[in-house]
């Protein structure tokens, strides 16, 4: 099953699945992706007034339990929460 979604750039985004893949473009507000068994692609992340999703102070939350995270770019504050991860900038 697959789903796209379109909404302003500028909206804040919290997507969650159990076992599937996230993929999104640039998104200027604050993003909240998490999978419990896929892949994160996405474009240039909180590159704009955020919108408030919650108390976090953060551009960007991403977590997988199971999969790859590539992020094309972030402004602000991040998060990357993967098992064994290494992060190269």
């Amino acid at each position: 099953m697959q789903f796209q979604i379109s909404i302003p750039a500028n909206f804040g985004v919290e997507v969650s699945t159990g076992a599937g893949d996230i993929e999104t473009s640039d998104l200027a507000g604050r993003v909240l992706l998490e999978t419990q068994g896929g892949n994160i692609r996405t474009g240039r992340l909180g590159f704009g007034p955020y919108q408030t999703l919650s108390t976090e102070r953060y551009a960007a939350k991403l977590e997988t339990q199971g999969g790859h995270i590539t992020v094309l770019d972030v402004a602000g504050t991040w998060t990357l929460l993967q098992p064994g991860a290494t992060f190269k900038r």
